[in-house]
């Protein structure tokens, strides 16, 4: 077998195992499962439901907010995770951020005279052009997964 990369939305609650199992007749719960465990009662873009791990739907979900047509800057913060910075020479920061999914994104920011360094500055002057790179790959992931491959192309 082959091995694909796929992207999708879904619709998803917290809930736990025996709520689901009670709310959407999942058929009870066997004798070895825990009826407290954490997860998220999803429904597919068939109309299906299951029951996912909190883990597991955590690992694999970014939650949208309350637009699931936009990208909003809370998605993009917790995509792009904190950020770090290193002075790599007398006038010039590196800042990096290393996304959920192990992307890394670097920019730099440099003065003239090494008098004015300031890493706050240069944080500063780098944060939005990393955002930026967030919000481009997120809305990519986005259109995937709202069109898939063969949505609209534009015409």
């Amino acid at each position: 077998m082959k091995t694909y990369l796929g992207v999708r939305t879904c619709q998803a609650e917290p809930t736990t195992l025996l709520e689901f199992s009670k709310k959407y007749g999942a058929g009870g719960i066997q004798d070895r499962e825990d009826g407290s465990a954490q997860g998220y009662a999803v429904k597919n873009s068939l109309g299906e439901y299951c029951f996912a791990p909190k883990a597991a739907f955590e690992d694999e979900y970014l939650e949208m907010g309350y637009d699931p047509t936009i990208i909003s800057p809370s998605m993009v913060k917790a995509m792009r995770g904190d950020l770090s910075a290193t002075k790599i020479d007398a006038n010039t920061a590196m800042v990096s951020a290393t996304g959920l999914t192990g992307f890394r994104v670097y920019e730099v920011s440099s003065c003239v005279d090494p008098e004015n360094f300031s890493m706050e500055v240069g944080m500063a002057r780098c944060e939005p052009k990393i955002d930026d790179v967030f919000w481009k790959c997120l809305g990519f992931t986005l259109q995937w997964a709202v069109n898939g491959l063969k949505g609209n192309r534009g015409e």
